[in-house]
């Protein structure tokens, strides 16, 4: 069964979500292996980048499956098993 979007194009959706909260990141371009400790994403800042993310999927992030996440990529995985689960891709 053939998906509505790949893996790259929801890891690069959420990099643009991540780039559009901060403003300017202080360490550069961000990629999937930035970890999320080095552009300062805080636990308030994770909140409205998850609400974001719902509303760009529509579907809802457990704050829970994404606490452990360390790396953008990280973040992406989770979205991309969320959505695979609900059957969204």
């Amino acid at each position: 069964m053939p998906t509505k979007f790949d893996e790259k194009d929801i890891s690069s959706q959420i990099i643009k979500i991540i780039e559009a909260h901060l403003g300017e990141t202080p360490s550069g371009k961000i990629t999937t292996d930035t970890s999320l400790e080095s552009i300062e994403v805080e636990s308030i800042d994770m909140v409205e980048i998850v609400f974001n993310i719902e509303d760009e999927y529509d579907v809802n992030v457990p704050l829970d499956d994404v606490s452990g996440a360390i790396t953008v990529g990280d973040l992406s995985d989770c979205l991309i098993e969320l959505l695979k689960s609900s059957q969204k891709v």
